[in-house]
């Protein structure tokens, strides 16, 4: 009785759970989007830094590498 239940319930709502599904993972989507240009644009922005400092200083091979 508890598995036609079940797979009367899942029938049903079948359509809702896969658009809430698609809805989760579109937002989640999006969420890591933004972190990860956020993070590209630090990782970006320090070795634009870092770079800047070596042209701006003197070139030690040891310290700056080749």
């Amino acid at each position: 009785m508890d598995k036609v239940a079940i797979e009367i319930d899942e029938a049903v709502s079948r359509d809702d759970m896969r658009a809430d599904i698609l809805a989760a993972l579109a937002e989640e989507k999006a969420n890591l989007k933004a972190v990860l240009q956020q993070r590209n644009a630090a990782l970006i922005g320090s070795m634009a830094q870092d770079l800047q400092t070596t042209v701006d200083g003197v070139f030690i091979p040891a310290r700056d590498g080749l």
